[in-house]
């Protein structure tokens, strides 16, 4: 009976290793930002493995360990990723309350990713302009606030509002 749990040992273990090797790799000097299938090239990963990797992408990803660029490649976190609450307002933009910072940050109209008022969302910052307030866009939604939303629908032929 004891084997499910040692099996369940091995497999945070092989998890761990994983993690590591990857960190490992996406630390060295010597390398280049890669996509999802070319790290399983690089590591030769069997196309029946690729599934694992890219589950311990995504945890590393979660964890804030790796960052993907907007062309889908992963890169070391740069510490330039802060989560907080979304405020938003209804002329489409919003501002992100970062506990431990003084100023909110400012999230421009299209830079939301879809999220609605005091979700916890992750951030990334945006160059700055001088004397203007910290400018980020939303990377992704933690949490919503609310799981329910009331609204109209109109459904057309093909479509609906």
């Amino acid at each position: 009976m004891g084997t499910g749990n040692t099996e369940n040992n091995e497999e945070k273990r092989s998890m761990a290793a994983r993690k590591k090797m990857i960190c490992d790799l996406v630390e060295d000097a010597l390398y280049v930002p890669m996509k999802e299938k070319e790290l399983a090239v690089l590591l030769q990963v069997a196309r029946e493995e690729r599934e694992a990797l890219r589950e311990v992408l995504g945890q590393l990803l979660a964890e804030g360990k790796l960052e993907q660029t907007p062309r889908g490649k992963y890169v070391k976190a740069s510490g330039r990723m802060l989560t907080g609450i979304f405020l938003g307002n209804a002329k489409g933009f919003g501002f992100v309350e970062v506990e431990g910072r003084e100023e909110d940050l400012y999230i421009p109209e299209g830079k939301t990713k879809g999220a609605f008022h005091r979700d916890t969302v992750e951030v990334a910052l945006l160059p700055g302009k001088a004397g203007r307030r910290q400018e980020a866009e939303v990377v992704r939604v933690l949490e919503h606030a609310n799981e329910t939303l009331v609204g109209y629908f109109q459904k057309n032929k093909s479509f609906g509002f």
